[in-house]
């Protein structure tokens, strides 16, 4: 999907362990942990270091309001079309 579930979840402050893809950087709230593991053991590694660091057991991610979502959309788009 699009990353709706990462963001469902902090729209209920759940803590969030997403994949490190462009496209969840490119939508994940602040809090959000990623991990780059491609094995069961990383995986596994990675999900120990979410909780040692204690924000599996945290307030989770803070969402983005819909209106500062399309701010920085619109900052984005300026940039890319400014002379």
């Amino acid at each position: 999907g699009l990353g709706l579930p990462m963001l469902e979840a902090a729209a209920h402050a759940k803590p969030v362990l997403a994949r490190d893809l462009p496209v969840f950087r490119e939508i994940a709230p602040h809090g959000v942990m990623f991990f780059t593991a491609d094995t069961p053991q990383g995986l596994g590694a990675a999900i120990r270091e979410w909780r040692a660091a204690g924000i599996a057991s945290g307030s989770g991610a803070q969402p983005r309001s819909a209106s500062d979502i399309a701010t920085e959309l619109l900052a984005v788009i300026g940039d890319a079309v400014a002379p």
